[in-house]
């Protein structure tokens, strides 16, 4: 799940996204070395927004999440 927030906090939009996997094992090592990238695109106006992206792994029910701040010019 992706979401953008403005300067103050408000919620701008997000995205939900799904992904099934079904790896052979060798596949499945190198992603764990490497990792995974996964792309959305939102259309935004000029300004300060912050990012954020949650992850959650289903097998082993496990969650991640970043942070990121952005600016627009």
């Amino acid at each position: 799940m992706t979401a953008i927030f403005d300067e103050q906090g408000a919620f701008v939009t997000g995205k939900e996204a799904v992904m099934d996997l079904r790896l052979k094992p060798a596949t499945l090592a190198q992603m764990q070395t490497t990792g995974i990238r996964a792309v959305e695109s939102f259309y935004l106006s000029k300004g300060t927004y912050t990012v954020r992206e949650v992850v959650r792994e289903l097998v082993q029910n496990r969650l991640a999440a970043s942070t990121t701040p952005l600016e627009l010019r």
